[in-house]
C-alpha cells in the first residue's frame, strides 16, 4: 500500500490504476443505480463510458507527450 503511496502521479503506471479504478467505480455504480435491469437507459452506458474515458487518456497522453517533446527540442535547439 505505500507503494501505491509514494507513487509519481506523472507516471503511466500511476494513470492505468487511476483508469482501473474509475473504470471499476463507474460499473458498481451503473449496476448499484440500475439495479441490474439491462432496460434501464443508464444500463446502456455501462461499457461506453470507460471506453471513451480510455480512449480520452490515450489522446490525451499522446498530446502531452509531443507537446513535451516539442518542448525539449525547442529549449535544445
Amino acid at each position: 500500500m505505500s507503494e501505491l503511496m509514494n507513487m509519481d502521479w506523472r507516471s503511466p503506471q500511476f494513470w492505468r490504476i487511476v483508469g482501473y479504478i474509475g473504470s471499476a467505480a463507474w460499473m458498481v455504480f451503473v449496476l448499484m443505480r440500475t439495479g441490474g435491469n439491462v432496460e434501464d437507459p443508464l444500463f446502456e452506458l455501462i461499457f461506453v463510458v470507460p471506453l471513451a474515458a480510455w480512449i480520452a487518456g490515450l489522446v490525451l497522453a499522446r498530446i502531452i507527450k509531443a507537446l513535451r517533446k516539442q518542448g525539449d527540442d525547442a529549449a535544445s535547439g
